[in-house]
């Protein structure tokens, strides 16, 4: 298929055509009610899945766009752990939308339309309206630890829905939350903490095969995937010592030559090695060492010695494992090569162990090792069981993909969004209800921004099984309050807004930065509905070292010493699962492009905002209620803070994973959109090699 530039209808149609197929494949095992699917490997191998990476990799994929679009997806979820079902829905979303788009403004043009709107508008919009909904995994004190572990675990928990059956789904979610509370028992799990359980997860999780769901566990210590060349009993409370070359030494050193000229020499030469050996093993026994860890696999000689000092070995590790045991224990390895200074080695080299023993996991024997741990983790296993070997694959995946969805929550965002530290919000919009302070003290989870009371009367009643028109929609969800005054003073002509189209094409911000500490609203305007009293928990004043996104080149030469406020979306923010973030969004988008009539920004905006609503539309297909109903009702409790109550039963999800993902679709989107050629080829290219050689050179 070629195109020329700007995607012609045909290739629109083929793109929606590739998307639209894997939307049919994943989209029947979206959310908790969904259904497993069927994947026949090309071994033969046959086995129900209700993961979306899984899936799409299951595949056999001819067409490029559709294994960019898979390629896409992979590199998202390897990143954030989460999304692969909701990255083919909200891509298929956007490519619908294109139809409502002139063919002249498609392509590259739109696709650099879109990449300055996001770092110009849309990270604005997260950065300064979400935080009012949004809710905390962080207890603001020691005495709600309680509540924080309650809060992650019901992330967890909605995590697992979407992608295990209904008979392990919550087995996995309490042994996940289980292993990462044992792992960080202190102060709850950090983000460090959850950066080196996803960093060495295979050497801290082990899989046993033909044993049921049930016998999966949390044990304490480390799992060591090799059994004893050496096991000698008793070795509880000693210490061991980690090396990562032979004991033995080398008959010649490097860079000499071994003169053997008789079989006596030879002979000589191989005692007074092993008699070397035997005096390492020595000094390692008085200093108290009853384990030896090897990276390498140690000679006959090694372990005939270590048997004969009460010495155990495990030979043969990888190096994940050794940098996993010298990162938990802090010790340093002994150096092979020089054994006459063992006796005389710091005492960090070493490290004490609680217990060292055999573990059996189904028919292979492993090594159950003790250790104390650093402060900030405490060093435990994740056992899983399966009956066959895909469905524990399966749950594998999941714990991994788990643990990067909590990191990834557990980490500030930081998005393209500057200011200077102004109480004035750029991007406030007329029509930005405020949620109300709830009665009776705080909330099971702690709110991310101070919520306040609503202005104007209440929202006058009206039936929910009743119709609802889509503007009428928005209609409803915004403000009543506000009077046509008011509305008069956040009309964007009479403030002076710039035409967005204007501003790409001359190379200047949607949202401009004063250098005087005032944006392009006027002081002391109520555009924004929320006083600047408003705590600003997306933001930290800091001396930018990075250009700013919203300014253009003259201003970052003249600015380059002024002081700027960064925007990120803070650690552990979630909403209530179920469409609360893309419903959010989506009235903030509409209620921006309102501002700008007949320009790129409303089309950009419209574009963006439909194509979330088809997330939450997938997820409420099976209900009776028609979905301009339900997104009626489900807009209000999001605006309004409702449906903070019943969030830790209906499940959590994190705000920076779903705006990774908005984020990812919207890059895979303008690769789409700047695609001019695509040649079908029926095999992969071959590297070509050079066969000159280096001297002909």
């Amino acid at each position: 298929m070629a195109a020329a530039a700007g995607v012609p209808e045909a290739g629109l149609e083929v793109a929606l055509q590739v998307a639209e197929a894997l939307e049919s494949i994943v989209s029947c095992c979206l959310g908790p009610e969904g259904r497993p699917v069927l994947c026949v490997k090309a071994a033969g191998q046959a086995l129900c899945s209700r993961d979306g990476a899984y899936i799409l990799q299951a595949l056999r994929l001819d067409h490029p766009v559709a294994r960019l679009i898979v390629s896409c997806v992979s590199d998202h979820r390897r990143a954030t752990g989460d999304g692969a079902k909701s990255f083919i829905l909200l891509l298929c979303g956007l490519l619908r939308g294109l139809r409502a788009i002139p063919a002249r403004r498609r392509g590259k043009r739109l696709a650099r339309a879109l990449r300055a709107f996001e770092a110009r508008v849309l990270d604005g919009l997260v950065a300064r309206h979400l935080p009012r909904h949004t809710l905390s995994l962080f207890a603001s004190d020691r005495a709600e630890a309680g509540c924080r572990g309650a809060a992650a675990e019901s992330l967890l928990r909605a995590y697992f829905r979407g992608r295990l059956g209904s008979d392990s789904r919550d087995l996995v979610s309490r042994l996940s939350w289980d292993f990462v509370s044992r792992c960080a028992p202190r102060r709850g799990p950090e983000a460090e903490t959850l950066g080196l359980l996803e960093e060495h997860f295979e050497e801290l999780q082990s899989s046993a095969v033909g044993l049921p769901l049930s016998s999966s566990r949390v044990v304490e210590g480390l799992v060591l995937r090799r059994d004893f060349s050496v096991y000698c009993p008793g070795a509880a409370g000693m210490r061991m010592a980690v090396v990562t070359g032979p004991v033995r030494p080398p008959l010649a050193v490097r860079g000499s030559e071994l003169a053997v000229d008789s079989e006596a020499r030879w002979t000589a030469s191989r005692l007074r090695a092993a008699e070397r050996v035997g005096v390492a093993m020595g000094r390692l026994r008085s200093r108290d060492v009853r384990l030896l860890l090897s990276g390498v696999e140690q000679r006959d000689p090694v372990l005939h010695f270590a048997r004969l000092n009460g010495i155990s070995v495990v030979d043969s590790l990888s190096p994940e494992e050794i940098s996993l045991l010298l990162r938990v224990t802090g010790i340093s390895p002994l150096a092979p090569s020089h054994t006459d200074g063992w006796d005389d080695a710091p005492r960090g080299s070493t490290a004490v162990m609680k217990f060292c023993q055999p573990l059996l996991l189904g028919s292979r024997r492993y090594v159950h090792l003790g250790l104390p741990g650093l402060r900030a983790f405490a060093p435990h296993h994740a056992i899983l069981c399966g009956p066959v070997q895909g469905l524990t694959e399966q749950l594998v995946s999941a714990l991994h993909g788990a643990f990067k969805m909590l990191r990834h929550s557990l980490t500030p965002l930081g998005l393209s969004f500057k200011w200077d530290g102004s109480d004035e919000d750029p991007t406030e919009t007329p029509e930005t209800p405020r949620p109300p302070r709830r009665p009776g003290g705080r909330s099971d989870v702690e709110p991310e921004a101070c919520e306040r009371e609503r202005e104007g009367g209440p929202e006058p009643e009206r039936d929910p099984e009743s119709p609802v028109e889509a503007g009428e929609v928005e209609g409803r969800v915004s403000n009543p309050g506000l009077t046509g005054e008011r509305r008069g003073r956040c009309d964007p002509e009479s403030q002076g807004f710039k035409d967005p189209a204007a501003l790409w094409e001359n190379d200047e911000p949607l949202v401009r930065v004063q250098r005087n500490g005032s944006s392009n609203s006027p002081s002391g305007s109520t555009c924004g509905g929320v006083a600047s009293d408003r705590p600003r928990d997306g933001r930290h004043s800091c001396k930018m070292s990075c250009p700013s996104t919203g300014l253009t080149s003259r201003e970052m030469r003249n600015d380059a010493g002024q002081a700027y406020s960064s925007s990120f979306i803070p650690a552990g923010s979630v909403l209530p699962v179920g469409g609360d973030f893309e419903i959010l969004l989506h009235h903030y988008l509409l209620n921006y492009s309102r501002q700008y009539r007949q320009s790129e920004v409303t089309m950009v905006c419209s574009l963006i905002a439909n194509a979330l609503l088809t997330i939450p539309q997938n997820l409420n297909k099976t209900k009776k209620r028609r979905f301009l109903q339900i997104h009626h009702i489900r807009a209000q409790q999001a605006l309004l803070a409702e449906s903070r109550m019943l969030a830790l039963e209906t499940g959590l999800e994190s705000v920076a994973c779903k705006y990774q993902l908005l984020s990812s679709v919207l890059h895979c989107f303008t690769k789409l959109l700047s695609i001019d050629l695509v040649i079908s080829i029926k095999r992969q290219p071959q590297p070509i090699k050079d066969k000159d050689s280096d001297d002909e050179l």
